[in-house]
């Protein structure tokens, strides 16, 4: 882990085992397992939302489909959340970008915060393919994020093959206001990153997005969608609405360098 000082800081757990998995992989799991459950995939891309006669009437370029309970869970752009509470402003947007790559799979899974952006660039090696990344806070200040990772690319890693590049808009939500929106109606739910639930810090939104299924699916059970707003917020909008604040300080010369001794120190303690 290297903080904007540039001190190369090396941290060591023998309390548990790291494991880096592919993201498409996952992804690929999650769903062949929902459809050996039962949930039909229906490969279409949706383009318009309707609310008649008590359903909801959503709109493909092939036909249209009914439904008594809406779930938008289609990402930072979410149609479904334009359409019910507003888009997430660019404010609250970030953004990150990087590469799949050969010949780095024995490197050490790195971080490196950035001296001027509140972001970091990343390597995760894995047995297949290493992920080369970076991420910034601010997607209103991106120009030339691709052109620091690969200037970063050639310095420590100039060995690595590039097999695929990707770029893609994230949340990072800046004020605890954003969330004041409800993300359940009587009849629909926001989840993952359609609701903003994201690490204000790090980025990270898988674990929010399984989490934030796992209480929806429970409101549906229940009998009310609307549960979902205090089931989410019950669960784990302390952290969120904390972790917003903890962001502000750590994105700071003084702050990064703090967290960094913090967890080096961890990484050496016995308990």
């Amino acid at each position: 882990m290297v903080p904007p000082s540039g001190r190369r800081v090396y941290l060591y757990t023998t309390k548990s085992e790291i494991r880096c998995f592919s993201r498409l992989k996952l992804d690929r799991y999650l769903l062949s397992q929902a459809v050996s459950k039962g949930a039909h995939l229906i490969r279409e891309r949706v383009v318009a939302l309707t609310k008649k006669a008590g359903s909801w009437e959503i709109k493909t370029i092939q036909q249209v489909y009914t439904a008594k309970v809406l779930i938008g869970a289609d990402g930072v752009s979410s149609l479904v959340r334009r359409s019910l509470v507003g888009e997430l402003s660019i404010a609250d947007k970030g953004v990150c970008c990087g590469y799949l790559a050969k010949g780095l799979e024995k490197e050490d899974i790195t971080l490196r915060f950035l001296v001027h952006r509140k972001g970091y660039m990343w390597l995760v090696p894995r047995d297949d393919f290493a992920s080369l990344g970076i991420g910034a806070a601010e997607a209103n200040r991106s120009r030339g994020l691709r052109r620091e990772l690969d200037v970063f690319i050639k310095r420590y890693y100039p060995h690595a093959e590039i097999v695929l590049s990707w770029g893609a808009l994230i949340p990072n939500i800046k004020s605890v206001e954003t969330f004041r929106k409800p993300l359940a109606g009587s009849d629909w739910i926001l989840i993952g990153d359609a609701a903003g639930h994201v690490s204000p810090i790090i980025g990270e939104g898988i674990l929010y997005a399984l989490h934030d299924g796992e209480l929806a699916a429970r409101a549906i059970a229940e009998g009310s969608t609307q549960r979902f707003d205090r089931l989410w917020r019950e669960t784990y909008g302390g952290k969120l609405f904390r972790d917003i604040g903890v962001r502000k300080w750590l994105y700071t010369g003084v702050g990064l360098e703090f967290f960094v001794s913090m967890l080096k120190l961890q990484s050496i303690l016995p308990f």
